[in-house]
């Protein structure tokens, strides 16, 4: 009964793009809020917030891209 039947998962464009820019806002708000104490952390806190905001930022690229793709058909 359920063979016969095609689901196709629903992605909107909104969707990826308010999701990259809370990933952005998120990594905006980090970058300054490291960029303050950053003469103060060890280098091994250092190194892990640099990968970290590398992270969150790719992720919202990422979803841009996503989004992106979404918009031109793919």
């Amino acid at each position: 009964m359920f063979s016969q039947k095609v689901s196709y998962e629903k992605q909107c464009v909104l969707c990826k793009v308010a999701s990259g820019a809370l990933f952005t806002g998120y990594g905006v708000f980090h970058t300054y809020r490291v960029a303050t104490v950053w003469n103060h952390y060890a280098a091994k806190e250092k190194v892990f917030n640099a990968v970290m905001l590398t992270f969150v930022y790719g992720l919202a690229v990422v979803s841009y891209y996503a989004g992106y793709e979404i918009y031109m058909g793919k």
